[in-house]
């Protein structure tokens, strides 16, 4: 227990060095307040200053607008911006506690754990989140916490209070961003195993709580739409069609509303085969219209669409550096190739320790605890799009795969420093 909270006191100073050192001494959140940082900052403050919600509102998922709405209505304009920035080192601080946490919950080998979490503190492409205003540390903070509650309460000491707390958690995070889904699914499936039928009845309480946000969420937008919906945001079918129909960018003109509104493909910078983008007249938030339009795609060209889905999942796990950081022209080289590195290495001993793992015969509800969220975002890009950044929440899964590997290296070496000794 000693050698556990120094870890996590090791794990957490590293994580708050690297978080504020990129943001107070690299590149701070307020040097790119543009694109989809601008917007999450200016619907917080429309919700402050202008509670009248406009229906252009229901196109995102709401969560992290309403926090850093919260934080503007505690704090002020001014002094909002640095709580907000200060905030994202928190909740990427306790990420990464957490992720250690997970780990010695998954496989009990603290020093193990110890190594991942702390090349996950001191990842370039990670630690930069906290360099814009963005969904991803407060997404983070959230899928973990509730991840870590959710196991205690598996392996540990059941609780009801906590498998609803946890589920809860889930569903902050499906309102701050759609992949939460993929973790949400891979929770319920653990749930489910024969290994925990002590626990199964219980997972109806799991689900209830993470469907409240989303619930009153629906509520919301239905009252915006002016009618009934299950919706949490608009823009799914939107980026559904937008990466099926794989253009550089496209418009929607509403001619009820009068207004245009123009979202580019991030991956047009890497990818030169996109086509051209193209204006088209219809609302972004008619979700009915983009799901007929791409259901219309692969009607008309079902080869094509397999091909350009498949695609889209090589895409989401290419090592390419994600947009908003392959902006910041300071880190792009040294995070580049951190990304690079990380990408073979992670995949070198993911597949070892995946294959240790089969051979073995162990670690089976761990293993499906790890890879349920990463074949669910892999199905989200293959229906949707694959952009390198949606990947980075499912880095630390990606990770865990290695932990068989990294827990036989310390038992190896435990093995020979003892023998040495003796």
């Amino acid at each position: 227990m000693r050698e556990c909270r120094v870890h996590i006191i090791i794990v957490a100073v590293l994580s708050l060095a690297a978080a504020a050192y990129q943001v107070y001494y690299v590149h701070h959140p307020l040097e790119s307040v543009y694109a989809d940082m601008r917007g999450y900052i200016e619907r917080a403050w429309d919700l402050v200053g202008a509670p009248s919600v406009v229906p252009y509102e229901r196109f995102y998922p709401p969560g992290t607008h309403y926090l850093f709405a919260l934080v503007f209505a505690v704090f002020g304009y001014s002094a909002g911006f640095a709580t907000i920035a200060l905030l994202q080192i928190l909740f990427l601080t306790a990420a990464n506690v957490f992720s250690y946490q997970i780990a010695v919950l998954l496989f009990s080998n603290n020093r193990a754990a110890l190594v991942l979490a702390s090349v996950l503190s001191v990842f370039l492409p990670r630690v930069a989140l906290v360099s814009f205003y963005v969904a991803e540390p407060l997404f983070l903070f959230l899928i973990t916490s509730g991840q870590l509650l959710l196991l205690h309460a598996l392996t540990k000491q059941p609780s009801r209070t906590a498998i609803y707390v946890s589920g809860l958690l889930f569903g902050f995070a499906i309102i701050t961003k759609g992949q939460a889904l993929a973790f949400t699914a891979g929770a319920v499936a653990v749930m489910l195993l024969p290994r925990f039928r002590h626990v199964r009845r219980l997972s109806l309480l799991f689900v209830f709580g993470a469907a409240l946000p989303v619930v009153s969420i629906s509520a919301i937008n239905s009252n915006i739409a002016g009618r009934p919906m299950l919706s949490v945001a608009a823009n799914d079918m939107f980026n559904s069609y937008l990466g099926q129909s794989q253009r550089r960018g496209i418009g929607c003109y509403d001619d009820s509303s009068n207004t245009f509104y123009f979202f580019h493909n991030n991956n047009s910078y890497f990818n030169e085969l996109l086509s051209a983008p193209m204006a088209i007249r219809a609302s972004i938030l008619d979700r009915d219209y983009f799901r007929r339009a791409t259901l219309k795609l692969w009607s008309d060209q079902p080869l094509i669409q397999l091909v350009r889905s498949l695609n889209n999942i090589r895409e989401l796990f290419l090592p390419e550096l994600y947009w908003p950081l392959r902006d910041v022209k300071q880190q792009e080289k040294s995070a580049a190739w951190s990304a690079w590195i990380w990408s073979w290495v992670s995949f070198i001993l993911g597949s070892w320790g995946l294959a240790l793992a089969v051979r073995r015969g162990r670690w089976t509800w761990q293993i499906c605890f790890i890879t349920i969220p990463l074949l669910g975002i892999a199905a989200m890009a293959f229906v949707s799009m694959g952009q390198p950044r949606y990947l980075v929440p499912f880095q630390f899964h990606i990770m865990l795969l290695s932990m068989p590997v990294l827990c036989s290296f310390d038992l190896l070496l435990s093995t020979r420093l003892r023998g040495a000794l003796s």
